[in-house]
């Protein structure tokens, strides 16, 4: 096919998160709190992402207390414990390997979403998931024989 917006967000998405790798890669060893920092992650990404929330066909005038209550344990949970552990990690990671491991994130997650929770893939999917996993090896056994005497 065609280009279409999704494809060119997913792109912008991926300029992103490997800018986000690499800005961490150059401060984490400079950072003295892990904790205060991932905070401060979590709060320029609030910052940046709502002016998003206006956009959109509509806004809801209300929010059920519930969604606050996912929208807070999601953000204290998981996001807080993703930033904390890449800090912690890229300490001693490089760059590139951090990378390898942020990209396959979506295909652990659809495979665990078909395991779990018995969501369908179509034939597109899985290939690019396996695309993903054949790159992150390829990369992975070509680093290797590059270190081995």
């Amino acid at each position: 096919g065609t280009l279409n917006f999704g494809d060119v967000l997913t792109f912008v998405c991926a300029l992103c998160s490997a800018g986000q790798v690499l800005t961490i890669a150059i401060i984490a060893p400079t950072v003295r709190s892990s904790i205060g920092f991932a905070l401060l992650q979590m709060i320029w990404c609030a910052v940046v992402a709502l002016p998003f929330a206006f956009i959109g066909d509509s806004i809801a005038p209300v929010v059920p207390e519930i969604a606050w209550i996912g929208l807070v344990s999601l953000a204290a949970g998981p996001t807080a414990l993703a930033f904390l552990f890449q800090m912690q990690a890229q300490r001693i990671v490089a760059p590139s390997t951090a990378g390898l491991i942020w990209l396959l994130e979506a295909p652990f997650a659809a495979f665990l979403g078909y395991q779990f929770f018995l969501e369908k893939l179509a034939l597109e999917q899985w290939i690019g998931g396996l695309m993903i996993f054949a790159v992150a090896a390829a990369t992975i056994g070509s680093s290797m024989k590059q270190r081995s005497p």
